[in-house]
């Protein structure tokens, strides 16, 4: 599956997608977990899937999916003690904006994130740093 996703933004000409909604996050991972994200990333001929989670689901990574992510950044909304390292962040996009700036340039790449993610705060927090390309 993640093979066939890879090809498709190859051809779309999108460098990374963000996996958002819980169905299509089950799908790639082959697991349920909540307060998660995915970015699948293109890069050269490699596609690397990583994944981005709430530190307090970080433990469950392991257990809970099938697919195992090539990386996990643990995130969180609020400080937390934690013995695991995270980033502290204001949402979701935030973090995917963080992760993504690891692997792309955002000044070159197109970032691919669905229609369906209403939360226009999130989505003009991507939209002002990635050329952003629906991919619903």
């Amino acid at each position: 599956m993640r093979r066939r996703l890879c090809e498709e933004l190859r051809k779309s000409g999108v460098d990374a997608a963000a996996v958002l909604d819980n169905a299509n996050l089950r799908y790639l991972t082959g697991g349920s977990i909540d307060y998660s994200a995915a970015l699948v990333l293109i890069e050269g001929d490699a596609c690397r899937y990583v994944l981005v989670t709430h530190v307090l689901e970080g433990e469950r990574v392991e257990e809970a999916l099938r697919y195992r992510p090539d990386e996990v950044f643990l995130y969180s909304t609020y400080p937390i003690e934690s013995d695991r390292q995270y980033m502290l962040v204001n949402s979701v996009a935030e973090a995917l904006d963080r992760v993504a700036t690891r692997y792309l340039d955002p000044e070159k790449a197109t970032l691919g994130i669905p229609a369906s993610w209403t939360r226009a705060s999130d989505s003009n927090l991507l939209s002002r740093r990635w050329r952003v390309r629906d991919i619903s």
